[in-house]
């Protein structure tokens, strides 16, 4: 890796000025683009179930598996011994 030149300090005032300036343009364009990220329209999220089934799809297999038993989140499956 080359290592950048020695200048005098003045030189390295502007240097770090420029610089400066450019990481300000950055700053600013990213918290643009955080204030646009923050108004974008939202999706209601249906609440977890614990068992990564949707509200309906979760109604659907009690439906469909009338031997299971739903206790505090819990599923007890019944057997047939």
């Amino acid at each position: 890796m080359k290592l950048p030149p020695i200048v005098s300090a003045q030189d390295w005032e502007f240097a770090r000025e420029r610089l400066l300036v450019k990481e300000k343009e950055v700053t600013r364009a990213r918290d643009a683009l955080a204030a646009e990220r923050r108004r974008m329209p939202r999706v209601l999220a249906e609440p977890a179930r614990g068992n990564g089934l949707r509200r309906d799809q979760h109604r659907r297999a009690e439906r469909d598996a009338p031997d299971c038993e739903q206790t505090g989140g819990a599923t007890r499956i019944h057997s047939s011994d």
